[in-house]
């Protein structure tokens, strides 16, 4: 008997969600690319002014982003525990 995650091991959904992965990080790339050739065509000053400042505002706003990752954690695994009961008796949820 298969079990559920047989398509997923066998390989032929996980290319398919890795292959929607990297195209939605390469569009967001690529647009965030362009936003910064029109800035740097407007006002080139202020395009080397970010160009140079985004490294020290992401070190600067990392720590939120490890705080948030961590709370996201906790709230899943609060989720996972109170619905462990639903689990345990057959739900599919």
């Amino acid at each position: 008997m298969k079990s559920d995650l047989s398509p997923i091991i066998s390989g032929r959904v996980l290319p398919t969600i890795a292959a929607w992965i990297l195209t939605a990080v390469l569009e967001a790339l690529m647009t965030k690319f362009l936003l910064w050739c029109i800035l740097l065509v407007l006002c080139w000053p202020l395009a080397l002014l970010a160009l140079v400042f985004y490294p020290f505002i992401w070190l600067l706003l990392l720590p939120f982003r490890i705080v948030g990752l961590t709370v996201h954690g906790l709230l899943a695994f609060l989720r996972a525990l109170f619905l462990l009961p639903a689990r345990l008796m057959g739900a599919r949820i």
